[in-house]
């Protein structure tokens, strides 16, 4: 729920941001640790008495962690731990860690159903069950944490966590409808990489982006048998619907991103051609060219229609 000042705009804007500072990695982590024992079935911590499970065994889950999130904190007795005191900026190598560790615990996880209380040992023995419902709690957990706190991260249903923008134009469920009625297999591969590419944690692969929604971009111009030139003319004919202006002002937007291609280092890597070293530059080009794609899509036909 919004509160008073969010309500009534008297709250100071905060502004989107990817880094994870140390309230927040702490945050983050805090949220981790109430879910931990949702990983007992594979991290058993035994107990003394009755031998049954009866929580999780850290030792054991930051021994496997150690090799499979090696860039995680960790404490004087190599257990994963929480910011260490002298960090006021977390480095990227552990903010990435962290989201890493947040998508581990959301595909490992298992309900579990709570048995006889030890009294003596103030736990309960805990027995496991098949499935992972609690991950949608978790899951709500960890987007309120990015909500709140304006990281541009979510944690998905498919237990990744993926990059957002502040005006993002597509979602994943989006992005599956618009490439379920394409026929040509190799621009569906082509659009879900570049999806997937643009939202990812490396800020490497995501100049690799803008590149691949290019080359679907050109791929998409020869989607029907035709030559390219008259292919791409349908299309544009098609998406002008009989109106005049509207088809003129698709085709120049064509001629726009196909200059843009062959201008700047998007799919061209010559001396001579434009880098995009700002980020935001780059989120410019991948949404104007993703708008226009996703419109295009919406007007293809298959043969003989």
């Amino acid at each position: 729920m919004e509160l008073f000042s969010e309500r009534h705009g008297l709250r100071k804007s905060t502004e989107p941001t990817f880094e994870i500072t140390a309230d927040r990695y702490s945050m983050l982590f805090d949220c981790c640790k109430k879910y931990l024992d949702h990983l007992a079935w594979k991290f058993t911590l035994v107990c003394d008495d009755w031998r049954d499970c009866c929580g999780i065994n850290i030792e054991k889950l930051s021994i496997t962690l150690k090799h499979k999130i090696p860039d995680l904190f960790w404490d004087n007795h190599n257990l994963i731990c929480n910011t260490p005191n002298q960090y006021s900026n977390i480095p990227d190598v552990q903010q990435y860690a962290l989201l890493d560790f947040i998508e581990y615990i959301g595909e490992n996880s298992k309900d579990f159903q709570k048995g006889h209380w030890h009294d003596w040992f103030h736990h309960y023995h805990l027995t496991f069950l098949k499935t992972n419902k609690i991950f949608e709690q978790f899951r709500q957990e960890i987007n309120e944490i990015f909500e709140i706190t304006r990281l541009q991260y979510t944690l998905t249903p498919e237990k990744t966590i993926e990059r957002t923008t502040e005006y993002d134009i597509t979602t994943t469920d989006e992005l599956n409808d618009m490439l379920n009625p394409i026929k040509d297999s190799s621009l569906k591969d082509l659009l879900g990489r570049a999806y997937t590419l643009s939202r990812h944690r490396d800020p490497v692969l995501r100049r690799d982006a803008v590149e691949k929604l290019w080359d679907a971009f050109e791929r998409l111009k020869t989607y029907y048998p035709e030559n390219k030139s008259v292919s791409a003319s349908r299309i544009v004919k098609d998406m002008g619907m009989g109106v005049s202006d509207f088809e003129s002002m698709f085709n120049e937007e064509f001629l726009k991103l196909t200059t843009i291609g062959n201008n700047f280092r998007i799919r061209h890597h010559e001396t001579n051609k434009i880098n995009i070293d700002e980020e935001r530059h780059r989120e410019y080009f991948f949404d104007r060219c993703m708008s226009l794609v996703k419109c295009a899509i919406k007007f293809l036909r298959d043969e003989g229609d």
